[in-house]
């Protein structure tokens, strides 16, 4: 048995869970703007004109690597509580479904006030 104040309950927490989608978004949109970046400094080893092996080594080893890791990292960090959060929902919309179809399946069962 399912109860309308229940219901209401599980939809307030289920449309706060899914807030996370617009942090979560956020936080994609700045790693997109990072890989942007990223892109250019790509393009610019292009353009450099390096002297030799080591200098084009040295380039992604001091200046692209970094930068790379810290673009993951940033989205790591930066989606996975909002994941977690979308996952919770989720789970929570499983659960409300069940119960509503029992009563859809045994109208006796009821929905109580």
């Amino acid at each position: 048995m399912i109860t309308l104040r229940e219901t209401v309950t599980v939809v307030e927490r289920l449309a706060d869970f899914l807030k996370a989608v617009a942090e979560a978004e956020a936080a994609v949109q700045h790693a997109v703007r990072n890989l942007n970046d990223f892109r250019a400094m790509v393009d610019y080893a292009h353009e450099r004109e390096f002297r030799d092996v080591d200098d084009v080594l040295a380039y992604m080893d001091q200046v692209l690597l970094p930068q790379l890791s810290g673009i993951v990292d940033a989205l790591e960090s930066g989606t996975q509580p909002y994941f977690e959060t979308l996952n919770r929902a989720s789970e929570e919309a499983r659960r409300l479904t069940l119960r509503l179809q029992v009563l859809l399946e045994d109208p006796g069962a009821g929905l109580l006030q």
